[in-house]
């Protein structure tokens, strides 16, 4: 019990240190303007960044070069650690309000999250990270250089997600496990904030969490050796960023008009300029009412759907192709 409390303070520690490389390469600009998604968006961005970077030191240099690049990242981000301390604090006062004002969602959120826990308590038994996921951070660290693995076609892909084990890989294999486990709990907050945009979103936004992670196929190998989660935390994140600017955009557009027409119909509203001004007002409202719908929920239920019906396919198909095809085609459609 004691190794298992020390690899989840591994993998929480890896974690914060991505969050900590994220915050501060990325410049100020391009990140989101609110804090709601600022910190995770800095894990997904130090994901990206550390795993890309390590994996091409280690492809040039060998695989100590690895370590050696993803401890320069964390050195040159030291720097901004009082500052990302302050906003991982308030981040987390802000969403332990959001889930303390539905204690009912919440709970059910984390009895999902809680079903994780056996697996993590075994020794790691998937075939896909005992086949290559964590097969190949263990094949570079006693080789000693990552090259080309030809008896498998997962052996020509940048493994940039796979090299966030290989930095961890000396305290423990399965730090991998939890570490997965860590990117799942991150897209579930993602998803919570994305969706929510005030009270009356609140209950929908934990709603899309649960129904997220319910489906077998994000439940399943969120306590294994994988990179699912680790792959869908960036596209989380740049649909979160892309959303919130679209609604602000959508506001300040609105607003303008408003303002314009208030400008116009002052004086005179029983005249044309008070029918110019009541119209853009019923603009506003429902263009305000439009940016926060939480649409997001269908999009990523149809998602669900997509990725479980690829995964039927697969299965049934076999390696000769035999079965029936599966052709769903999504229709995410967020605006």
């Amino acid at each position: 019990m004691r190794s298992r409390r020390n690899l989840l303070l591994a993998a929480a520690l890896l974690l914060a240190a991505l969050s900590l490389i994220g915050y501060c390469i990325v410049p100020r600009a391009w990140q989101p303007r609110g804090l709601r998604l600022r910190i995770p968006f800095a894990l997904s961005a130090g994901a990206i960044v550390t795993g890309w970077v390590a994996w091409v030191s280690a492809a040039i240099f060998g695989t100590v070069a690895a370590w050696i690049a993803a401890a320069a990242l964390l050195l040159f981000s030291v720097r901004q650690v009082p500052r990302w301390w302050r906003d991982s604090l308030r981040f987390g006062r802000l969403l332990t309000a959001l889930l303390r004002r539905n204690p009912l969602l919440a709970s059910v959120l984390c009895l999902l999250i809680a079903l994780t826990i056996p697996q993590l308590l075994i020794p790691v038994v998937d075939s896909d990270g005992l086949r290559y996921h964590l097969a190949f951070p263990k094949l570079y660290l006693l080789t000693g250089e990552v090259n080309f693995y030809p008896w498998d076609v997962t052996g020509g892909f940048p493994h940039t997600a796979e090299m966030l084990y290989l930095i961890a890989l000396p305290l423990g294999g399965e730090v991998a496990k939890f570490v997965h486990t860590g990117f799942f709990c991150g897209n579930l907050i993602l998803l919570i904030l994305l969706i929510h945009r005030g009270r009356r979103t609140r209950a929908a936004a934990l709603l899309g969490a649960i129904l997220f992670a319910a489906a077998p196929v994000a439940t399943c190998p969120a306590a294994a050796a994988f990179i699912d989660h680790i792959t869908e935390t960036p596209g989380i994140s740049a649909e979160a960023k892309a959303h919130g600017g679209r609604r602000a955009q959508l506001e300040a557009g609105l607003l303008q008009r408003r303002d314009v027409a208030r400008e116009r119909g002052r004086g005179h509203r029983r005249g044309a300029g008070g029918g110019e001004g009541e119209e853009v007002e019923g603009v506003w409202r429902r263009g305000h009412a439009e940016a926060r719908a939480p649409r997001v929920v269908k999009a990523y239920i149809t998602d669900m759907l997509f990725v479980a019906g690829r995964r039927a396919k697969q299965s049934s198909g076999g390696a000769a192709g035999a079965g029936p095809r599966l052709r769903l085609r999504p229709r995410l459609r967020l605006s």
